[in-house]
C-alpha cells in the first residue's frame, strides 16, 4: 500500500474516533473500508456507517449528522444499549399482540434473548424501571409447547423459564414474560394480559 493510501487511512480513522462516525456530513466507515455510502457495510463486519445526513431516527445511527444519535425524544420509549444490541423498555402496558405490533410499528420487534448474560441484562433493566412482569417475544401460540420467537419465527434454543415454568395454568397463556417473582427467570402468561415490554433492533 502506498504512503499517501496509508496517510488517507490514518486521517480518516483519527476523524471518525473525533466524529463517532460522521465528518460534516460525510460518512466515514469505522474501519476505513471501501464503502463511503449510507447502507450496510460492504466489510461485511461489525461496523456499519453511522450517518445517512437525513432525520434523526430511533436506530442507534447519528442519521443527522450532528455527533449525537436518537437524541430530541426520538425513541418512543427509553432505550439501552447492551454489547452489539439497542432495546427500548416501553412502561406502557399492551397485550402481548399490542407490545408485538408497537415494537414492529418502531421497526424493532419484542425482544428475542439468545443467552444468560442478555436475559440477565433485560431482566435487570426492566426490574429497575418496573416492578412487573415485561412481555418478551417467545410464544406458543402457532404450537402448545414449541416455543419460538415472534420477530424471527425461530425455535428458542435459549430458555430461562422460572420454577414449575412453562405450566399453561390459565387458559391462554401461549405469551411469555420474564417472572419478578424468580429474578431472569420466565413465565408462559395470558396473552391478553396488560403488560410492559421490551423492544430490540432487528
Amino acid at each position: 500500500m502506498g504512503r499517501r493510501v496509508l496517510a488517507a487511512m490514518a486521517h480518516a480513522a483519527m476523524l471518525l474516533a473525533v466524529s463517532g462516525g460522521c465528518v460534516h456530513g460525510v460518512v466515514v466507515d469505522a474501519d476505513v473500508g471501501a464503502d463511503t455510502d449510507a447502507d450496510a457495510d460492504v466489510d461485511a463486519d461489525s461496523d456499519s456507517d453511522t450517518c445517512t445526513g437525513t432525520v434523526e431516527l430511533c436506530n442507534g445511527l447519528d442519521d443527522d449528522c450532528d455527533l449525537d444519535t436518537d437524541e430530541d425524544d426520538v425513541c418512543p420509549c427509553e432505550r439501552l444499549r447492551y454489547d452489539r444490541s439497542l432495546y427500548l423498555f416501553c412502561t406502557a402496558p399492551r397485550t402481548w399482540d399490542e407490545a408485538r405490533r408497537s415494537c414492529d410499528g418502531f421497526g424493532w420487534g419484542l425482544v428475542g434473548l439468545g443467552g444468560e448474560a442478555e436475559n440477565d441484562f433485560v431482566g435487570r433493566a426492566a426490574w429497575d424501571r418496573a416492578n412487573s412482569y415485561w412481555w418478551i417475544g417467545l410464544n406458543d401460540l402457532d404450537e402448545e409447547g414449541s416455543f419460538r420467537w415472534a420477530a424471527t419465527g425461530e425455535v428458542a434454543t435459549f430458555t430461562s423459564f422460572a420454577d414449575g415454568e412453562p405450566n399453561d395454568a390459565a387458559p391462554g397463556e401461549d405469551c411469555v414474560s420474564t417472572d419478578y417473582a424468580s429474578f431472569g427467570g420466565w413465565n408462559d402468561y395470558p396473552c391478553s394480559n396488560e403488560l410492559p415490554y421490551v423492544c430490540e433492533l432487528q
